[in-house]
């Protein structure tokens, strides 16, 4: 029971995170991501930041890209990939 209270927990807080996030945008959180992952915005991104901080970026986008079909609905992945999930993304 201690582990779904701390899971709901966790998910609130998930939930008020994007929330803030869209309250200071001024828009929904998905038309956020579309904008800031759109081809131009990445090109801008990699000619402003240091190669090294947009390689970590870009390892992560292509990490998030690979689990977002996953992550459609968490609650269908195997026990086995429930626990890795961190690790391998």
């Amino acid at each position: 029971m201690k582990l779904i209270a701390e899971m709901i927990r966790s998910y609130s807080q998930i939930l008020k995170a994007v929330a803030e996030i869209e309250q200071a945008g001024g828009q929904p959180f998905d038309e956020m991501l579309k904008k800031l992952f759109s081809p131009e915005k990445l090109a801008e991104m990699r000619n402003r930041v240091p190669p090294n901080l947009y390689a970590v970026f870009a390892v992560a986008l292509f990490r998030l890209t690979a689990a977002a079909p996953k992550l459609q609905n968490p609650l269908t992945l195997t026990t086995e990939e429930k626990r890795n999930f961190q690790t391998r993304y």
